[in-house]
């Protein structure tokens, strides 16, 4: 029994560690971004080749997200005939 208790002590103080150093990779990344010598939207827009092209491009990747064949969230967790159903719907989807 008194293993048992050392065990969880153990467990609950590397949990906390491990929580304590957890960061959201999206809050880095904008933290990163505010950081920058030079202004991300413009590089965005240089490489999408000017801003008109980077608006309807994230018109679109939002329209498509929106749609439920666009979801990819749960696509780990499929199972292979899923996948293929999946992929059959998004490519009607899509036409």
């Amino acid at each position: 029994m008194a293993s048992d208790a050392r065990a969880r002590e153990l467990v609950a103080h590397a949990s906390k560690v491990i929580v304590a150093m957890q960061s959201n990779p999206k809050e880095d990344a904008r933290m990163e971004r505010a950081k920058a010598s030079f202004n991300s939207n413009e590089l965005a827009a240089y490489m999408n080749d000017g801003e008109d092209r980077l608006h309807r491009r994230r018109e679109l990747v939002k329209l498509l997200q929106s749609q439920p064949w666009g979801d990819k969230t749960s696509r780990y967790f499929m199972t292979r005939e899923q996948e293929y159903v999946g992929g059959l719907q998004a490519s009607i989807g899509i036409w």
